[in-house]
C-alpha cells in the first residue's frame, strides 16, 4: 500500500469512527491534502474532527436517555430515504423531525392536500401521505432530488394519483398556482436558505392554507432581525443559483421575533411550537433543536 492509500484509509476510519458516515470525496480530497501539502498528522486531523459542528451532531453527550442506540422510528422502515439524499442521512435525525413535523399534526394532515415547498427527495409528502393525507404538491429546485422523489413513492407503492413533484424554483412555480387548492403547506428546512421571505410568505398566505407548517432554523437574537450568509449551491443541503457559475448564494435567517412578526402581520395566528425538550431525549444529530437554533411551529390563518 502507498503512502496515499494509506492516508485516505486513515481518514476514511476517521469519518467511520468519529462522525459515524462513509467519507465522501471531497472530505477525502481535502483532508488527504491537509496531510500532504500543508503536513497535517493524523492525530492533527482527529482532533479537528472532535471539535467539528458535525461531530457535535453526533456525540453521545447529546443522548439523554437511558439508551445507548437511538429509538426506532418511522423512517427505520421506509430505508431508502437514508440514501436517496446527501443531506443528514441519520435515522435519528429523520424519526425526531417526523415527530415534531408529522406525528403531532396527523389531526391536520389526515384528508389534507398539502404543497410540499422545497420537498427534496419526497421524505416529508411520502411521511403525509402515509399518515392519512389526501394529496401532496412538492417543489424542489434540483431535479436529481425530484427524480428521487418519485422512484421513492413508486419503490413503496404509492398510489401515483396522490402525489406530484415539480422541478423548479419555488418563487416561480409557487405563483402559479391558485389559491384555495391547499389545505397545508409545508416549508420545511428551507426559510434559512432564501433571502426572500416576506414574499414567500406573502405567496404562501394567497394560496389560502387553513395552516402552514414551518421547520427552520433561527436566529437567537431577541430583537426582530434577519441575519445574512452565505450559502453554497454546491453542497446538496445549500440553497440553489440560478446562475450555473455561480458559487455563493445570499440567503438569511429570521430570528423567532422576526419570523413571527412577518407571520403576524400576514394575518396567521395561533402559533404552536413542538416541545423537542419535552418529547426527544436522545438528541445526536438533532442538536440544533436542543440548543434552540431549530423550531418546528404550526400557525393557522386567522379568518380560517
Amino acid at each position: 500500500m502507498d503512502n496515499n492509500e494509506s492516508i485516505i484509509k486513515q481518514i476514511s476510519s476517521l469519518y467511520q469512527k468519529i462522525l459515524l458516515r462513509e467519507p465522501d470525496k471531497e472530505g477525502l480530497e481535502f483532508w488527504s491534502s491537509k496531510i500532504i501539502n500543508e503536513k497535517l498528522s493524523i492525530e492533527e486531523v482527529k482532533q479537528k474532527f472532535f471539535n467539528s459542528k458535525e461531530y457535535e451532531q453526533v456525540d453521545q453527550k447529546y443522548n439523554f436517555s437511558n439508551q445507548k442506540e437511538p429509538p426506532k422510528g418511522f423512517f427505520d422502515d421506509y430505508p431508502r430515504f437514508f440514501s436517496t439524499s446527501k443531506t443528514v442521512q441519520h435515522s435519528n435525525h429523520l424519526n425526531g423531525r417526523f415527530k415534531a413535523i408529522i406525528e403531532c399534526n396527523l389531526k391536520i394532515i389526515k384528508n389534507s392536500s398539502i404543497l410540499d415547498i422545497a420537498s427534496h427527495d419526497g421524505r416529508w409528502s411520502f411521511a403525509a401521505l402515509k399518515k392519512g393525507a389526501k394529496q401532496i404538491l412538492g417543489i424542489e429546485a434540483r431535479e436529481h432530488l425530484v427524480n428521487n422523489a418519485f422512484r421513492n413513492m413508486k419503490a413503496y407503492d404509492i398510489n401515483e394519483n396522490s402525489y406530484n413533484f415539480i422541478a423548479n424554483d419555488i418563487s416561480l412555480e409557487i405563483k402559479k398556482l391558485q389559491p384555495n387548492q391547499f389545505d397545508v403547506i409545508f416549508c420545511l428546512g428551507f426559510l434559512y436558505h432564501t433571502i426572500d421571505h416576506w414574499n414567500l410568505l406573502s405567496e404562501i398566505k394567497r394560496l389560502n392554507p387553513r395552516f402552514v407548517i414551518i421547520d427552520t432554523r433561527i436566529d437567537l437574537s431577541n430583537e426582530r432581525i434577519i441575519k445574512l450568509h452565505v450559502d453554497y449551491p454546491g453542497n446538496e443541503a445549500h440553497a440553489v443559483s440560478n446562475e450555473p457559475l455561480k458559487k455563493e448564494v445570499l440567503v438569511a435567517t429570521p430570528s423567532k421575533p422576526a419570523l413571527e412578526t412577518m407571520l403576524t402581520c400576514l394575518g396567521f395566528s395561533n402559533f404552536q411550537y413542538f416541545d423537542w425538550k419535552k418529547n426527544i431525549k436522545n438528541f445526536r444529530s438533532l442538536v440544533d433543536y436542543y440548543h434552540g437554533k431549530r423550531v418546528t411551529l404550526v400557525a393557522s390563518l386567522s379568518e380560517n
